[in-house]
C-alpha cells in the first residue's frame, strides 16, 4: 500500500539528487534517483575522480503517511564489478539517506534529496564515526 504524503508534493515521477561514497576510498559518487508510482524508482551515480557508474533500483519496504520514517532499499550494479545491497530511510517524501555494502564487505554511504553542502556534512560526519575505518 503506497501512502500520500501530508504536505503538497510533486507530481511522480520525481528526480532528486544523489551524493554518497564508499568508506574504502576518498572519492565522492554523485548521480540522481528517479521516483515513479507504487514505491519505486532508479538510481545512478557516477565517481567524480574514476567515472565508475553504479546504476540500479530501489523500492519502499514500508511507508508512512507523512514520508519520515518510511524505509526502502537498493540495488546498484557498478561498472568496476561491485554489486551494492543497501537499505536507506526518510527524513522527507524525496530525501533521505542510506547505507549498503558491496561484496566485499566495503560500505556505501549515501544521501539524496539534499543540497551539496549538507550532504558532505552528512556522509564526512558519518564517514569519520564509523567504527570500521582505519
Amino acid at each position: 500500500m503506497t501512502f500520500a504524503c501530508t504536505a503538497p508534493e510533486p507530481e511522480l515521477p520525481v528526480t532528486v539528487d544523489v551524493m554518497g561514497i564508499f568508506t574504502d576510498r576518498v572519492e565522492a559518487f554523485v548521480g540522481r534517483s528517479t521516483s515513479y508510482p507504487e514505491g519505486v524508482g532508479s538510481i545512478e551515480v557516477i565517481g567524480v575522480r574514476s567515472g565508475i557508474e553504479c546504476i540500479g533500483s530501489f523500492d519502499y519496504r514500508r511507508q508512512v503517511p507523512d514520508c519520515r520514517g518510511s524505509l526502502g532499499s537498493a540495488e546498484l550494479q557498478c561498472t568496476d564489478g561491485r554489486f551494492i545491497l543497501a537499505t536507506f530511510v526518510a527524513d522527507g517524501c524525496h530525501s533521505g539517506m542510506g547505507i549498503g555494502m558491496d561484496q566485499f564487505g566495503n560500505r556505501f554511504r549515501f544521501t539524496f534529496g539534499k543540497d551539496a553542502e549538507e550532504s558532505r556534512r552528512i556522509l564526512t560526519s558519518q564517514s569519520s564515526q564509523d567504527p570500521g575505518l582505519d
